[in-house]
């Protein structure tokens, strides 16, 4: 959901354009089947395996390849990378556990991964610092992208009638 303002953004400036989004799951692609704009499509990410990256690569020939906060899969980077394509790690996410970790591998291996990106987005100060350590590169503090995204869709006679229901009492949502 993050990611749908960027792509409509994307799609405005891009009017020859088309963009492909991938995910996992059979309810983000369900979700993105009900929201994708015009000129973007949804399509499963390949298993990061050599040969399933390669051919999916071969396939769809991507022009350039935005990656969404943490999913960092070693083959799908590594071949995307060799075959020259663009590569930007955007709303990037890295936990302080998930930094020390990638600080004890092999500094090779960091900076494969993510060295192999052109440019990393990260969604804080603190965050870009982390990315910043294991890449030796700077690193651009691009803010949330969950904080541009619309808010969703309501309806208004349900609403209405769960405000109704819950009257002055105080809401807690987990």
């Amino acid at each position: 959901m993050s990611i749908l303002p960027l792509v409509e953004r994307l799609l405005a400036e891009q009017a020859d354009s088309h963009i492909m989004v991938t995910t996992g799951t059979v309810t983000a692609a369900a979700i993105m089947a009900d929201r994708l704009p015009e000129r973007s499509f949804h399509q499963y990410s390949p298993l990061d395996t050599p040969g399933a990256v390669s051919g999916f690569l071969a396939h769809w020939q991507p022009d350039i390849a935005l990656f969404v906060e943490q999913e960092l899969w070693p083959n799908l980077i590594t071949q995307t990378r060799a075959r020259n394509v663009p590569m930007v790690l955007v709303n990037g996410r890295l936990s302080e556990n998930s930094a020390r970790k990638w600080l004890r591998a092999p500094r090779s291996l960091r900076r494969a991964i993510f060295g192999a990106f052109d440019h990393i987005l990260a969604q804080d100060d603190l965050i870009a610092d982390r990315f910043s350590a294991l890449t030796d590169q700077p690193v651009t503090c691009a803010g949330n992208l969950k904080y541009a995204a619309r808010p969703l869709e309501v309806n208004e006679a349900d609403l209405t009638d769960l405000q109704a229901a819950i009257g002055d009492r105080p809401v807690w949502l987990a």
